[in-house]
């Protein structure tokens, strides 16, 4: 996220959503084009993943999200420029793969 930042700084923010119980940082990243913020109250998407262990795939798929609008601006350029985007990748960060490492054979 952070090079998705650095590259497209004109859409891609990335921001603390929040903190955990145990007080760890929630990072999401914020893609809206700046131009149009501030003109008019845009509608806000909201994309959370990966919010126990059981969810891996959901992760990869809000990444996937991340970089087609920011990678891809000119393709999605529409919903980019119309809609404000909080996409937060891991909303759990004391995840664990249990599914993996609990196997009972």
């Amino acid at each position: 996220m952070r090079r998705m930042e650095a590259e497209n700084p004109a859409i891609a923010l990335v921001v603390q959503m929040g903190r955990t119980e145990q007080g760890r940082d929630i990072f999401g990243i914020r893609i809206a084009n700046e131009e149009h913020l501030g003109q008019e109250t845009l509608p806000v998407i909201l994309v959370t993943a990966a919010a126990n262990a059981r969810d891996w795939i959901t992760a990869m798929s809000a990444v996937n999200i991340i970089h087609m609008l920011v990678e891809h601006y000119q393709m999605y350029r529409e919903i980019v420029d119309d809609l404000e985007w909080f996409i937060i990748p891991v909303s759990s960060t004391y995840l664990r793969l249990s599914h993996f490492t609990n196997l009972n054979f």
